[in-house]
């Protein structure tokens, strides 16, 4: 995981607030000199990676000139889902050679919203320090117009306009290998009547699950926006891992908006990750568990008169996140691993001595207790193993064999044991792996190999 942004403009003045802010990925806003063009070209998306390359900023992913968060009274380009031909060709025309020429730039991901009624809120709810918090309240709400120019789309024809967009772009995304990343509707709108006459249909959880179904795809997948989200929940600071998980474990999660919200559905205010409802701690798990590897965004900060672009906000958030995703859960999750790890080898070298007949005594399985309690320490001194005899079962009626035990980090330690009813057994105790053969000849096969930390040198 990676620390994101995608405030723009992608200017100079912008990248190096990244930089200094150790935002080192970004999702880039890049400018089309040809606004007839209506996409930006190989050359201005090579320029704008340039651009950020100076300051030590990686281009991940691009928003496109249309397709946003906006409501469709006041897009520019609302043909696609206005259903409204032959404006959505030309449209769908514009975005799949958008694709081509991410391709051919390098840049791996674009971001785009398939929204009529944009972001619906109400107002701001006064909050810590002065700021304003983002709010929506349904029953509070008032639109300006019983419809939009959309007039009544229903589920259905939602469903309609989405799909013939997705056929026409998804194959052109799995030619090229971009990753397309859809937002879900912020927020959720209550499901049938809608709101001015609009169903949302990527506003509830099913929703989302239905427009992954759709045209199945590496390629195809969500801008997880972990607020819009929590927003569709009716108890988000429980449910929101489940979800995570569910669209994480099918790999459809291509950027995450890491943000926090305080509320439900119908009912939130839009806070600081640090006082919302959500376990940060415990979501940046969630998205570890499910090995998503692209950026953590912090996204819709709250607003503040004395920071009128949000600049403080943001540097706040990176500050939030970025231990988030990088220190601390890599640590937690290197404990979490050696933990099971231990386990594991222990398990193995269990199966591996029942595999041999063998018996070790009750001193050496005592040495071998506290050592392994002691590995994650970094100043255990190095101990000797006691000398031993390894008994082999008759019952078994396994051959004598010849085992290597490598000792992490001191491959000089060594120790033979000899049996009373074969010629010999010899065991070296020298850093990682045990491997057997019979007595007599080379070791010609690994049986359970292992890591286990016996013993730790000093530093």
């Amino acid at each position: 995981m990676k620390l994101g942004c995608q405030s723009g403009p992608t200017s100079e003045q912008r990248l190096q607030f990244f930089a200094r802010h150790g935002v080192k990925n970004i999702c880039g806003v890049p400018e089309s000199k040809d606004k007839q063009l209506g996409y930006p070209t190989v050359e201005e998306l090579l320029q704008l990676k340039e651009r950020a390359a100076k300051w030590g900023i990686s281009i991940d992913m691009i928003t496109p000139p249309f397709l946003a968060s906006t409501h469709i009274d006041r897009t520019e380009r609302p043909a696609i889902l206005l259903g409204q031909s032959p404006e959505r060709e030309r449209d769908i025309e514009h975005f799949q050679n958008l694709i081509r020429n991410c391709a051919k730039a390098g840049i791996p991901a674009i971001k785009y919203n398939l929204s009529i009624l944009g972001v619906l809120r109400t107002g701001r709810t006064p909050g810590r320090g002065g700021a304003g918090y983002s709010t929506w309240r349904l029953r509070d709400a008032t639109p300006q117009t019983p419809l939009t120019r959309a007039g009544r789309v229903t589920a259905g024809l939602y469903w309609e306009r989405i799909t013939y967009f997705l056929e026409h772009v998804i194959p052109l995304a799995n030619e090229h290998k971009i990753r397309l990343a859809c937002h879900p509707h912020d927020p959720g709108v209550p499901p049938v009547t809608g709101y001015q006459g609009v169903d949302a249909v990527l506003g509830t959880v099913d929703g989302l699950k239905k427009f992954i179904s759709i045209q199945e795809s590496p390629y195809h997948g969500l801008n997880f926006c972990q607020g819009t989200v929590s927003e569709m929940l009716e108890d988000p600071g429980k449910e929101i891992f489940d979800v995570i998980q569910y669209f994480g474990s099918r790999k459809k999660i291509f950027n995450v908006h890491f943000r926090n919200i305080r509320g439900k559905r119908d009912d939130f205010l839009e806070v600081y990750p640090d006082e919302g409802d959500i376990d940060m701690v415990k979501a940046m798990l969630a998205y570890r568990k499910v090995e998503y590897p692209y950026m953590m965004m912090p996204d819709h900060v709250p607003y503040h008169a004395g920071d009128p672009g949000g600049s403080q906000a943001f540097a706040f958030a990176y500050g939030i996140s970025a231990p988030c995703s990088r220190r601390w859960i890599n640590r937690s999750s290197r404990r979490k691993e050696a933990h099971f790890q231990k386990r594991k080898n222990r398990a193995s070298l269990r199966r591996l001595l029942q595999f041999l007949g063998c018996a070790l005594t009750q001193s050496t399985r005592q040495f071998l207790r506290s050592s392994a309690a002691r590995c994650r320490g970094c100043n255990t001194p190095s101990q000797k193993l006691p000398d031993e005899t390894l008994q082999t079962n008759p019952a078994i009626g396994r051959p004598a064999v010849m085992v290597s035990i490598k000792l992490l980090g001191n491959p000089s330690v060594t120790r033979t044991w000899s049996t009373s009813r074969s010629v010999c057994m010899i065991v070296a105790i020298k850093s990682g792996i045990v491997t057997a053969s019979e007595a007599g000849s080379p070791p010609s096969f690994v049986d359970w190999p292992i890591t286990w930390p016996i013993l730790r040198p000093p530093p």
